[in-house]
C-alpha cells in the first residue's frame, strides 16, 4: 500500500472511532511522531484516565486474570459457533 492509500485508509478508520480515549491516544501518538525532535515520553502525554485503565489492565494480568487466545477462540466457537 502506497503512502497516499495508507493515509486515506487511516483517515477513514479514525473517522469511524467514537471512543474519545482511543482518539486521544491516537492524537498523542501522531503529535509525538510529527514533533519527534522534542524529547517527550509518550506515557507522560497520556490522559490520566487512560493511564489508570492501563494500570488496571496490568494488575489483571499480574494476578493471572487473563485468557489465552486459544481459550477465547474455543469459547467463541462453543458459545456463538464462530470460527476465528
Amino acid at each position: 500500500m502506497g503512502t497516499i492509500e495508507l493515509k486515506s485508509e487511516l483517515i477513514d478508520l479514525i473517522s469511524k472511532i467514537e471512543d474519545n480515549k482511543v482518539l486521544s491516544a491516537i492524537y498523542i501518538l501522531l503529535t509525538n511522531q510529527i514533533h519527534s525532535d522534542k524529547n517527550v515520553d509518550f506515557w507522560d502525554e497520556l490522559p490520566e484516565d487512560v493511564k489508570n485503565d492501563i494500570g488496571r489492565a496490568v494488575k489483571e494480568v499480574e494476578s493471572g486474570n487473563v485468557f489465552s487466545h486459544d481459550e477465547v477462540k474455543k469459547e467463541m466457537k462453543e458459545k456463538y459457533n464462530v470460527e476465528l
